[in-house]
Order: C-alpha cells, then sequence, then structure tokens
C-alpha cells in the first residue's frame, strides 16, 4: 500500500474546511477522501468503508467527536489511527482527545503543509508505509522518485 491509496475519513461540520481539507489531500494525491458533516454519517461511513485513518473534529452538530471516536473504535477497533482537528485549544481537550488513544490533536486554524506531514507521519507509523518509491506530478510532468526518472509527453527521462 502506498500513502496515496490509503481511504481517508474527514468528519467536520464546517463545509468550507471539508472542501479546503478534501481538496488539499486530493491535491497531494490522496484520492480516497470520504467526508461527513455529522456523527450519524460518519457512522455510517466507518460501518461501510475501511478507512486507514479518520481526520475528526471534536464539535459536531450531533455530538462530539470524543464520543464519536470511542463510537468508530467499537466499530473498527483500536487500530484504525485518529488525528483530532480542533478550534477548541484548551489544554483539557487536547489531553483527552489523546487520553481516548488519539494519534494526533491539530488545533484550528492550522498550517495546511503541518496537516500534510502529521497526516504522513501517522499512516507511515501505522502501516509501515514506506513512500521513497513515491510518485508526484508536476503539470504534465511525473516523478517517480523511486526509480529516479520523469514522464512526460509518453517520453521517459532518467535522472542521474
Amino acid at each position: 500500500m502506498t500513502l496515496q491509496e490509503c481511504r481517508i475519513l474527514l468528519v467536520d461540520d464546517e463545509a468550507a474546511l471539508l472542501q479546503m481539507v478534501g481538496n488539499l489531500l486530493k491535491k497531494e494525491g490522496y484520492h480516497h477522501v470520504d467526508t461527513a458533516a455529522d456523527c450519524k454519517e460518519a457512522v455510517q461511513l466507518t460501518k461501510g468503508n475501511e478507512y486507514q485513518l479518520v481526520l475528526l473534529d471534536v464539535m459536531l452538530p450531533d455530538g462530539d467527536g470524543f464520543t464519536l471516536f470511542e463510537q468508530i473504535k467499537e466499530i473498527k477497533g483500536n487500530g484504525l489511527p485518529v488525528i483530532f482537528l480542533s478550534a477548541r485549544d484548551e489544554d483539557e481537550a487536547r489531553l483527552r482527545g489523546l487520553g481516548l488513544g488519539a494519534d494526533d490533536y491539530i488545533t484550528k486554524p492550522f498550517l495546511p503543509e503541518e496537516l500534510l506531514l502529521r497526516l504522513r507521519a501517522v499512516l507511515k507509523r501505522s502501516y509501515h508505509i514506506d513512500d521513497t518509491a513515491q510518485t508526484d506530478r508536476i503539470g504534465k510532468a511525473l516523478i517517480d522518485w523511486g526509480a529516479g526518472s520523469i514522464s512526460t509527453d509518453g517520453e521517459d527521462y532518467m535522472l542521474t
């Protein structure tokens, strides 16, 4: 499994944040990103899909992320990594989330790059993913870091 093959569930009641983070993840190459705006939808998605990571808001319209986190653990077990995304910056909330077993806790607003780095670190640690063979797309060019090559317009170029 590569990082980009990981399926991610993003749970937040802010439509703008769902769209922004969803687009950020897709731009980074994570093609399997599902979103939920409340606890009920998140539970349904969790029951019907295999996720490798959940990004979870603490304050949701029909409950709180801490309770939802415990429900997700009941459904999927303790092995599913969870990162809390929250506007709640209090030490008590952060400690509660981490105490429940969350893999990380990021307060809003956050730097998009920081979110990507933390997400990547959790996925790599949880699934022992070696991303040295990662590919990136820049415009029409596909860069294969593992092979040391660039492909563009049907031509392959080896790098030194």
